[in-house]
C-alpha cells in the first residue's frame, strides 16, 4: 500500500485525475481476478471443524513439496497478532520533524536544505508501511477474529463503513482547518 500511495504522489501532478483514477483501479481488478484462484482461508476451515480441507489449502498455498505442519499446528493453537507501536510512534515523530517550519529554521540556517525533501520523503514513506504492517491491520485481522462467521458479512460492511466514514470526516474537516490556520498553530 505504502508504494501505491508513494506511486500515486509521484505520477499525480503530472496526470489528469481520470487518467489517475483508472491507473489506481488497476491493482483492485487483478485482485478481483486472482479471488478465483485463491483457495478458502485455512484458519476459517480449522475453526470450522475441517482439518483435512484447511491442510489442503495451506498445500495449495505453499506448494506441493512444502512442510505444513508447523503451520497447520499454528492455526490449532490460534495465537494473535501483535504490531511494533514503538516503530510507528518513531517514524511519525521523523515526519513532523521534517515539517515546513522545520524546514524554514533549517533552510535559514543552510543546514541540510538539499536534503530536507528526501528526508520528509523517506520518512513519509518507511511510517506508510510501518503503519500498513502493523497498526493499519489492526481492526481488520480483528474483526476476522471477533465476529462469528454467520454474521460476518454484515459485521464486515458495518466495519468497514465507519472506518472509511472517518477517513471521509477527516479528509473533509482539512480544509477548513487549514483555512482556519495553515501554518499548523
Amino acid at each position: 500500500m505504502a508504494c501505491g500511495v508513494s506511486i500515486m504522489f509521484i505520477i499525480g501532478p503530472v496526470l489528469y485525475w481520470r487518467l489517475l483514477a483508472l491507473i489506481g483501479m488497476a491493482p483492485c481488478l487483478l485482485q478481483l481476478l486472482g479471488l478465483f484462484f485463491v483457495p478458502e482461508s485455512p484458519r476459517w476451515l480449522a475453526n470450522m471443524g475441517r482439518r483435512k480441507e484447511a491442510e489442503g489449502a495451506l498445500q495449495r498455498l505453499w506448494g506441493r513439496n512444502a512442510d505444513i505442519s508447523k503451520e497447520a499446528a499454528e492455526i490449532e493453537v490460534r495465537h494473535n497478532r501483535s504490531c511494533n507501536v514503538v516503530d510507528t510512534w518513531f517514524l511519525v515523530f521523523v515526519c513532523q520533524i521534517f515539517r515546513p517550519r522545520f524546514q524554514c529554521d533549517m533552510q535559514d540556517l543552510h543546514r541540510w536544505s538539499n536534503a530536507i525533501p528526501t528526508l520528509a520523503f523517506l520518512g513519509e514513506t518507511a511510517y506508510g508501511g510501518s503503519y500498513s504492517l502493523g497498526l493499519g491491520g489492526i481492526p481488520w485481522v480483528m474483526m476476522s477474529e471477533i465476529f462469528p462467521v454467520n454474521l460476518m458479512g454484515s459485521a464486515s460492511s458495518i466495519v468497514n463503513l465507519v472506518s472509511w466514514g472517518g477517513s471521509w470526516v477527516v479528509a473533509y474537516t482539512f480544509n477548513g482547518f487549514f483555512l482556519w490556520s495553515s501554518a499548523g498553530h
